[in-house]
């Protein structure tokens, strides 16, 4: 046996680290090459950015691949170019045989040149629909307000004053209203909270004559027969847009009697002038309504943004885009930090003290006697 075997025997443990240190070595050669050669090769610059540029166009790609996918399924779920039918057929495929075709033509053109002609088919027969404007309606909106324009004052027909003995049994009366324009001298805000989490709200206006008159303005889906809000459906087309038109009783009464929402009444900050050309405007957009029906959308073409829209038009700054227009249930925050509306103290205080609580107790008052009522703060804090 030799003296290594012998060593080994004796303290195996030893001498098998010391074999491998020697065996992981590089061999000599390495040592004497080492001056010479330099064992990192330069950083490639150009390299490394085209990789990054690919992977990052890749990931692009990726993403706007499933935001197409996304959007589009969306539109075949919600869109009411489709039947019932329709949506069971087409989602399937397209939700599974759309990504299949593109995985399998790669990002090569004919890949893209599918996604393109499926998104595209499907947007186009989604967006070529128009309002029909003739419908089944809710009887609570089944005539659109028109102003007659005459020597001063102005004429609303269609005019809606309705009770309510809930929010499905109703009596709605339509007629008209004849109004002077100089004897208009309030503006109030309406703001009624939404629930569960109180970022979504319905807001609408209030205008006041001399002689305790109110005339509601109020930008709303027009619902057919047996139709509910949703927030999501609103997105694709499945409502039209109507001004609501009509008593204080009647727009007010059913959010804080019926609905039991939270409902805030703030005067506004503005002069005669400003309030009469305001009113010209919602009533001017609501004879175009009656005339071209549009479509309402969730985000764009709601009551919030309907409002803000025609202050546009007659302020000398126009409002920008703001996230408490997108989250309406904060709107009031934003008016008071543009000191559009009367703030009595912090906003939890105001809040407090323009809420209007539940009015049935004399539900069946005139409606100027109501809307006098409504406004007695002091008494119903």
């Amino acid at each position: 046996m030799s003296a290594v075997q012998e060593a080994g025997s004796r303290d195996w443990p030893g001498i098998f680290c010391a074999r491998c240190v020697i065996e992981a070595l590089p061999p000599r050669r390495f040592f004497s090459q080492l001056g010479s050669v330099n064992p990192m090769p330069p950083f490639d610059r150009t390299g490394f950015r085209c990789g990054l540029r690919y992977k990052v166009r890749g990931m692009t790609a990726s993403a706007f691949f499933l935001a197409i996918l996304g959007w589009s399924t969306l539109v075949l779920a919600f869109s009411p170019a489709l039947t019932l039918g329709a949506r069971i057929f087409l989602l399937p495929a397209w939700v599974i045989g759309l990504p299949l075709v593109y995985l399998y033509l790669g990002h090569r053109r004919s890949g893209w040149a599918a996604l393109a002609a499926g998104t595209i088919v499907v947007n186009v027969v989604h967006y070529s629909l128009s309002p029909a404007g003739e419908h089944d309606w809710s009887a609570d909106q089944e005539h659109m307000p028109r102003a007659v324009f005459a020597d001063g004052s102005v004429r609303l027909e269609n005019f809606r004053s309705a009770r309510y003995r809930s929010t499905s049994d109703y009596e709605v009366w339509w007629g008209a209203r004849s109004f002077k324009l100089d004897q208009l001298e309030r503006l109030d805000f309406v703001h009624e909270i939404l629930p569960p989490l109180g970022l979504i709200a319905h807001t609408f206006l209030s205008f006041g004559f001399a002689d305790g008159r109110q005339v509601v303005i109020s930008a709303e889906i027009r619902k057919k027969e047996g139709d509910r809000f949703s927030p999501l459906r609103g997105l694709f087309r499945n409502y039209e847009l109507m001004y609501v038109v009509g008593e204080e009783n009647d727009l007010i009464g059913l959010r804080t009697d019926m609905r039991g929402n939270p409902v805030y009444l703030y005067p506004a900050r503005a002069d005669p002038e400003q309030i009469r050309e305001l009113f010209l405007h919602m009533l001017e957009r609501a004879n175009r309504l009656a005339e071209s029906p549009e479509f309402y959308n969730t985000l764009t073409r709601n009551c919030t943004t309907s409002i803000v829209r025609h202050i546009n038009e007659i302020a000398e700054t126009p409002l920008r885009l703001d996230w408490r227009i997108v989250f309406p249930g904060y709107v009031d925050r934003l008016a008071w930090d543009l000191e559009l509306l009367e703030i009595e103290g912090n906003p939890a205080e105001t809040r407090e003290r323009y809420r209007i609580h539940s009015r049935s107790a004399f539900v069946d008052e005139s409606p100027r006697d109501w809307s006098r009522r409504i406004r007695e703060r002091e008494r119903y804090r």
